[in-house]
């Protein structure tokens, strides 16, 4: 039994790196998002059902661009979250509502809201940051978020949060509706020439997958401290680009940035950070001053190689 279930994560894990490096590799059409919705809750009853009420009121929507089942992907793992987030034992008390409707700019808009134990500040600033998760090594890998959130904008909307502990969740998904003909994705930017890239994150799957991100166009190397970077440098290791996380353990990306500048300071400023979104005072300060791009997780391919292009000068 636990060799099986053990499998089953790996196989998991596995499937959600698969989505999280390829980005969103979509169906161009217009999608009837009523459809989507209810299908979703459809599938969702069940569970809910032993948890609390399911509330749904679906307002007149127009039809939205993307891939209707990236979509579904999106709301069933929203609504996932949702049940996790109330009491067993309770059935009369609590409640999950989904609502959708246009608001006065257009945009469609969806909100799941539970009435369960909330979200603390500290956690809402990082749960759209790959490999981040509260629940059990065995209940999720800590990418659903992230995938949600790099199908929503690459769709060029937006996810948004409201809570706080012992008041609930709202998770609010914002979409701009389809007016017109249907869009043509533009390709990832392509360097002239093949680089030679470090990648310094401590998270050691999302290091791995942000090399598996750029590998067909350039040469990467992976390390998960900014010692073992050093260590590289100092023996004789040259690179084109460095991808370097904000906030490690030991070492931090502004660590990593004033000894570059102290020994390598060329190559200092062929840095492109990498955040979660969670940083102090002093981080931002330093970010708006120094000159090197930061990516936001999660981050497409188009944006890491767009980013190497810049700093190349």
């Amino acid at each position: 039994m636990i060799a099986r279930e053990g499998t089953a994560r790996v196989g998991e894990i596995t499937n959600d790196l698969r989505m999280f490096t390829r980005g969103a590799e979509h169906r161009a059409e217009v999608v009837d998002l009523s459809r989507v919705l209810n299908a979703t809750t459809d599938l969702a009853a069940v569970n809910i059902r032993t948890r609390g009420r399911l509330v749904v009121d679906l307002g007149p929507i127009p039809p939205v661009f993307g891939d209707p089942g990236r979509l579904g992907q999106v709301f069933m793992n929203l609504l996932v979250n949702a049940i996790d987030a109330i009491e067993e034992g309770d059935p009369a008390t609590n409640r999950i509502e989904m609502r959708a409707f246009t608001d006065a700019e257009g945009r469609v808009v969806v909100e799941i809201e539970d009435n369960g134990h909330g979200i603390p500040p500290a956690v809402q600033a990082r749960l759209f940051e790959p490999f981040f998760t509260t629940k059990g090594p065995r209940s999720g890998s800590g990418l659903g978020l992230a995938i949600c959130h790099r199908i929503v904008t690459d769709l060029g909307g937006r996810i948004e949060i409201a809570s706080s502990s012992g008041r609930g969740a709202l998770f609010r998904v914002l979409l701009a509706p389809q007016t017109g003909p249907l869009p043509v994705p533009a390709p990832a930017p392509r360097c002239t020439r093949r680089l030679r890239i470090l990648v310094i994150d401590d998270e050691v799957q999302l290091a791995r997958a942000i090399g598996q991100l750029i590998e067909e166009d350039h040469d990467v190397e992976v390390v998960t401290h900014g010692e073992e970077a050093f260590g590289r440098l100092e023996a004789g290791a040259d690179y084109d680009a460095v991808l370097c996380d904000m906030m490690m353990a030991g070492m931090s990306g502004m660590d990593v940035h004033a000894r570059l500048s102290a020994r390598r300071p060329a190559l200092a400023g062929r840095v492109v950070f990498m955040t979660g979104g969670a940083f102090s005072a002093s981080t931002q300060r330093f970010l708006d001053e120094v000159k090197n791009p930061c990516l936001d997780k999660p981050f497409s391919r188009a944006d890491v190689l767009s980013a190497v292009d810049q700093v190349q000068g």
